[in-house]
């Protein structure tokens, strides 16, 4: 899982970053050096495929969803995630404000629970959430990193309609 990085306009740098990084992480440590098929694909690209060497074979998003919650919110604490990736944004602004002598803009994709985004709003000064809605989109499974997103819908600064083309969205 690596940082995307994108120029949006000259001069302005947009990062993605996720608050399921560190999972993603987890899972490339976990499985290591055991399996050829890492290197031809992104683990968020196939998150219905099974895990490899699984004797119960949960799919990626299962291991997913139970270290996000069930590991990290549950056993580490429910702010685990928003503290780390406030940390890594606040570490990549400083580290840009020292070389480039200006700070980029943050995109965060995949937030989850109320709690995480309100953390976020608290951390830094200006903060605007984006719902992205797909009329074809409904939750992948019942968990309950599932369950708030509609909660998060609602209190969007913005919500983007994405059930055409590309060409539709820009207009």
């Amino acid at each position: 899982v690596s940082q995307s990085r994108y120029e949006v306009l000259p001069g302005y740098t947009a990062i993605v970053e996720k608050f399921a990084a560190p999972m993603y992480y987890m899972l490339y440590a976990m499985l290591g050096d055991t399996t050829h098929e890492l290197e031809d694909c992104a683990l968020e690209d196939h998150k219905d495929a099974i895990l490899p060497f699984s004797p119960n074979a949960i799919t990626i998003r299962k291991a997913l969803q139970t270290l996000g919650t069930e590991w990290g919110r549950d056993v580490c604490g429910d702010g685990i995630w928003a503290n780390l990736l406030c940390a890594r944004i606040d570490n990549v602004a400083t580290r840009y404000a020292e070389t480039r002598h200006f700070a980029p803009f943050f995109i965060v994709s995949d937030n989850r629970f109320v709690n995480e985004a309100l953390a976020v709003r608290e951390a830094f000064s200006r903060v605007f959430s984006i719902y992205i809605h797909r009329q074809k989109s409904t939750p992948q499974t019942q968990h309950r990193s599932e369950q708030e997103i509609e909660l998060l819908a609602k209190s969007a600064s913005f919500v983007v309609s994405n059930d055409g083309t590309i060409e539709e969205l820009k207009e």
